[in-house]
């Protein structure tokens, strides 16, 4: 086990998991195993020791009772995830650079920047659908903003853990929210503490908040509603064809208010079929399944 705290200050480098490998305490372990590499007796041993003599090497589980908390910050499905500290120091995605060739360009591949001291960026999964993970000193006092910007059509998941070595200290958790490639929720989380504040999500970006998220809190289905017409005005504005879409809405949101479930049911799934044949000249194939697809779960919450 490495101690990085220890052997960055030793080494008088910033060491995380990213740039390990360029870490001289690093190289001497790789060194001391690759150099021993017959199974004879003792040679384990002799090993151990050796590595054991490395300053923030230590053999075994290490003793995470004595690491530091942080604050892991993920994002799941098709958003853009951004943390800022109180200096506007900046951990997330980042533009593509300007000047850079074409395969860059077309989306090959993604920048990241860590400005927030002490914190680090990786994300996993396809380009549709990442899972992003972002993790942030656990210091008292400590002031972070959080940004969340859509890529796609869906739903997305939010989630501030603290974290202590392989311990989880607490968790929140905000779900099957939607997302349009307009969408921007923000929110703010303190250090030293599990995060309280409730998540504004803006729906079609046009600067107030459509969705109040609560952690653990499913979202209401007016809510959902709302933001299904928004994701279709926001593809196709209000133009004619889509007009009959958002009666259709409407009729709904007013059966939904007056508690005719039945009529509800029904109407969805009137509109569901209307989404799969009209010809919406401004909402490609995958869009227009996209929206289908919140259709879809809509109904599933009465079925």
């Amino acid at each position: 086990a490495v101690d990085l705290a220890l052997v960055s200050k030793g080494e008088k480098i910033e060491f995380r998991h990213a740039n390990i490998l360029e870490s001289s305490a690093v190289q001497r372990i790789i060194s001391n195993i690759v150099s021993n590499p017959n199974a004879v007796s003792g040679t384990a041993e002799r090993i151990e020791g050796a590595l054991a003599q490395i300053p923030g090497v230590t053999i075994g589980e290490p003793d995470y009772g004595k690491e530091k908390t942080f604050l892991v910050v993920s994002t799941h499905s098709p958003v853009d995830a951004h943390v800022y500290d109180a200096l506007g120091n900046h951990t997330g995605t980042i533009s593509v650079p300007a000047g850079l060739d074409e395969d860059v360009q077309e989306g090959l591949y993604s920048f990241f920047e860590t400005g927030i001291p002490g914190s680090s960026f990786e994300t996993f999964g396809s380009d549709e659908s990442p899972d992003t993970y972002i993790s942030l000193p656990d210091e008292v006092g400590a002031a972070y903003s959080v940004v969340i910007r859509g890529t796609g059509i869906g739903e997305f998941t939010y989630k501030v853990e603290r974290i202590r070595g392989k311990e989880t200290l607490g968790m929140v958790e905000y779900t099957a929210l939607p997302t349009t490639p307009l969408m921007i929720a923000s929110t703010t989380i303190l250090g030293g503490a599990i995060p309280e504040n409730p998540l504004q999500i803006d729906v079609d970006g046009d600067g107030s908040a459509d969705i109040i998220a609560d952690a653990g809190v499913p979202l209401a289905p007016m809510q959902f509603l709302e933001a299904i017409k928004k994701t279709v005005i926001t593809l196709v504005g209000d133009e004619q064809q889509s007009r009959d879409l958002l009666r259709r809405i409407d009729r709904i949101a007013k059966s939904l208010d007056k508690g005719k479930m039945e009529k509800v049911l029904k109407d969805m799934s009137k509109l569901d079929k209307a989404m799969g044949h009209k010809k919406l000249s401004g909402l490609s194939a995958t869009d227009r399944e996209m929206v289908m697809a919140m259709i879809r779960k809509f109904i599933d919450q009465f079925e």
